[in-house]
């Protein structure tokens, strides 16, 4: 099953549109954007890997003396209870650029790394109804 079902836009624009919502995503809620991010859409899977996102108070916390401490912890609660109550905006805001709904969504963030990805599965047919005026 394939996601692109129209003649809209390439798979390549689609997938620098879903880039920016993750980005407009990390501006808005994290307070600065990831360094790259890079999505990839295969069939019905989307994949959005970030780099580079760790704020500067969160870089302190997770090396502390030049090691890694346990602020690592503290930093990846913090970031997926953020990632957790603000998922439905996420998946609001991917659902209207892609144009189908979401099935299924995953994240992980690895602090250590300063890494973050996404993946989400989305539904063919299953369309994203118009929002009221």
């Amino acid at each position: 099953m394939q996601i692109l079902d129209n003649n809209c836009c390439t798979c390549g624009q689609l997938e620098a549109a879903l880039s920016e919502v993750m980005t407009r995503f990390h501006r808005e809620v994290i307070g600065r954007g990831p360094d790259q991010v890079t999505a990839s859409l295969k069939g019905c899977t989307l994949v959005i890997h970030l780099k580079g996102v760790l704020t500067t108070a969160e870089k302190h916390l997770v090396v502390a003396d030049g090691q890694a401490s346990e602020g690592i912890e503290m930093v990846r609660a913090m970031r997926n209870e953020i990632v957790r109550q603000v998922r439905p905006l996420i998946l609001e805001a991917l659902a209207a650029t892609i144009g189908h709904r979401s099935t299924s969504f995953f994240h992980d963030f690895v602090p250590a790394s300063n890494e973050e990805v996404f993946v989400v599965i989305f539904t063919p047919g299953r369309g994203v109804p118009p929002r009221p005026e």
